[in-house]
């Protein structure tokens, strides 16, 4: 035995070193622009975070091309030399920091020298982010990322007729991974200092070694919106299949020959150490970075009982499945607290970033968060999320926030939602079948979770038609389904009863769900059944979720083993 592992590190010692991604087959383009004419005054971020950026990606293997203030043939000749790197199979990483601008539902990056004045210029002087990472795929990229810091205020939509600020949906390619730094049609705030908001804490999330990309991106999300007071929250979109990590390590790192032979010789038979799942990172204590609730806001609606108080979710998770376990599991969160014509929820954006740390640290491999969002962005993100769940074993949906049933037809309220007839559900509301519809591809595991079965905030001035009236229009809470098999649905509250936001940090329903997502060995209907159980002791018997469809009796589910 001996011999053969003395035989084995001399083969080893003999073989030519083949990392996972070999040096030279990673490639960016960082472009920093911040000197434009038609502003009035020069950005102070985009050329620091260009530099910033550069330089870790290099530290990371990247080959890397700067641009600073580059003029549209500037951009065009160095987007040009980027495609002429690209082999197939290789990374190809997009930076850009300065302005952008959406046009025909597509975003367009701007050169310093644009002349826009109409929509029809920006088509002319910009650079479409879609055709870029198009381009990338056409030339063989295994993996296209795209970070776009480009979403401000700037000196040219101002001048259109009609226009939404901020950037549009991406369409981009399978194997693509892009991310915005605030979200879709929105803008950041500017922020004192050199460096910006978004390049800040994505440069401390990237320098985590073996952190997926996915993980690296979600991590900065939700590190922005903390640091923003959810002022500014990026976008992501990712339809990767490949593991991909900013800085190899951990479950990515470069077998060196130095620790092949070591290891071959020297390791003693042991049990293998927890592996982190594809595209996760198992954390340990001290590096759990967002572990801690968010502030307690108080509130004083008198139907909140004093028992529901948050359970705080654990700093880490220390039985993370194996990777091979359940396969892909990804999750769209979404929290809708600041509603425009109906009186604020103080819990669900809170809620919402509880529940998705907790995912995060279980191992799924994307977990999206989404807050206060209106009724064309929870579409948009529902329609990115169920391109992931074509390629997923798992699609978990989470909801915090008002929802009602209309018809026979179960409604989320997205906060710009002025309902004054039953009329306008269909218009104002995303039907809750639309939910159901971006998890239907997951091949083993679709999980509805709705903590939205509140009281209907537009009910005293609703006006009830005929054709609707005589099928009722549920006032309290979500009506009654019967999901397709392979499905389960979980209201915070049964149908037609209402749920309660809570006195504490959490709302009760959310309050037991952390605490039981924390908790190995329960499979995933019997961890249900222990919610239940758990809201009802919080609210003192006046609420209680319920559970509708079916999974398969041949296999069971764990969040965590």
């Amino acid at each position: 035995m001996v011999m053969g592992r003395i035989l084995l590190a001399a083969f080893l010692l003999a073989m030519p070193l083949v990392p996972s991604q070999a040096a030279g087959d990673r490639y960016a383009l960082v472009i920093g622009n911040a000197r434009y004419p038609d502003a009035d005054a020069p950005l102070k971020n985009p050329v620091n975070d260009a530099r910033d950026v550069a330089e870790e990606l290099k530290r990371g293997g990247f080959t890397v091309e700067v641009g600073e203030n580059l003029t549209r043939d500037g951009m065009r000749g160095a987007i040009d030399r980027f495609y002429g790197k690209i082999k197939p199979g290789s990374v190809a990483l997009l930076f850009f920091s300065g302005y952008g601008v959406q046009s025909a539902r597509q975003s367009y990056l701007i050169p310093v020298d644009a002349k826009i004045w109409t929509e029809s210029d920006v088509r002319r002087d910009g650079f479409s982010l879609e055709v870029v990472l198009n381009e990338l795929n056409g030339r063989g990229a295994g993996v296209k990322i795209a970070l776009i810091d480009a979403s401000r205020s700037n000196p040219f939509e101002r001048r259109f007729r009609s226009y939404s600020g901020g950037l549009a949906p991406v369409i981009a390619p399978n194997g693509s991974l892009v991310a915005y730094s605030a979200a879709l049609a929105s803008v950041a705030p500017e922020v004192a200092g050199e460096r910006g908001r978004f390049v800040q804490e994505f440069l401390k999330e990237m320098r985590v070694p073996g952190l997926s990309g996915e993980e690296t991106l979600n991590r900065t999300k939700i590190a922005v919106t903390r640091a923003s007071r959810s002022e500014q929250i990026p976008w992501i979109s990712s339809t990767l299949t490949d593991n991909f990590a900013f800085v190899p390590g951990a479950g990515g790192s470069r077998l060196t020959a130095t620790a092949a032979v070591s290891e071959a010789v020297t390791s003693p038979p042991s049990v293998p150490a927890p592996v982190p799942p594809p595209g996760g990172l198992l954390l340990a204590p001290a590096q759990a970075p967002h572990s801690a609730p968010a502030p307690v806001a108080e509130s004083h609606a008198p139907d909140r009982p004093a028992s529901a108080t948050s359970t705080p979710t654990p700093s880490s998770t220390p039985n993370l499945p194996p990777p091979a376990e359940f396969g892909r599991r990804v999750a769209l969160v979404i929290g809708n607290s600041t509603y425009n014509s109906a009186a604020v929820l103080p819990n669900p954006s809170r809620d919402a970033t509880a529940v998705a740390e907790a995912l995060q640290r279980l191992g799924f491999q994307s977990v999206v968060l989404e807050t206060n969002l209106g009724r064309e962005k929870m579409v948009d993100a529902l329609r990115t999320f169920a391109r992931q769940a074509q390629s997923a074993d798992w699609a978990v949906v989470y909801f915090a926030g008002h929802g009602m049933e209309v018809g026979g037809i179960n409604y989320l309220v997205p906060v710009d939602a002025n309902i004054e007839s039953d009329l306008d559900m269909p218009f104002a509301a995303v039907p809750l079948e639309q939910v159901l519809n971006a998890t239907e591809r997951a091949r083993k595991l679709r999980l509805v979770i709705l903590d939205a079965c509140r009281n209907n905030p537009f009910a005293n001035k609703m006006t009830r038609t005929a054709s609707v009236s005589s099928r009722g229009v549920v006032d309290r809470g979500f009506a009654r389904i019967e999901p397709d098999a392979g499905t389960l649905v979980v209201y915070a509250a049964k149908d037609g009863q209402t749920a309660s936001d809570g006195d504490g940090a959490n709302s009760p329903f959310t309050t037991a769900l952390l605490k039981n997502l924390a908790r190995p060995g329960v499979e995933v209907r019997r961890l249900f059944d222990n919610v239940r159980d758990d809201v009802r002791d919080l609210t003192r018997q006046r609420q209680l979720p319920y559970s509708y469809g079916s999974l398969s009796g041949r296999e069971d589910f764990y969040f965590l083993r």
